[in-house]
């Protein structure tokens, strides 16, 4: 996962103020630092931890969009090849070069 939202903000132990502060400044915090255009690695369904992960779900692929927040707050970015938006907690960012094939 990346830096920027890495551990759930979700956390039950705050308000819910606090959790959805914390959705929005993951946004804004991932626009700051990846432009549209960005490598990654991203996973539509599930994470590769999942048991339920399909290898053959994971994109190599680009930003296409900056971050939003969903109507619940949830941060999402667009990638090329995925129609929508794919949680930033389901989105890696290639920083080694990485060939996107």
């Amino acid at each position: 996962m990346n830096d920027i939202i890495a551990g759930s903000p979700a956390d039950a132990n705050l308000p819910a103020h606090e959790v959805l502060t914390q959705l929005l400044d993951a946004a804004i915090a991932w626009n700051e630092a990846y432009p549209i255009g960005t490598p990654v690695m991203a996973y539509p369904n599930f994470r590769p931890e999942h048991p339920a992960f399909d290898k053959h779900t994971a994109l190599n692929s680009r930003t296409r969009s900056r971050a939003w927040n969903l109507g619940h707050g949830s941060p999402v970015v667009a990638v090329e090849g995925h129609g929508g938006g794919i949680l930033l907690t389901h989105i890696d960012v290639i920083t080694d070069g990485g060939d996107l094939g």
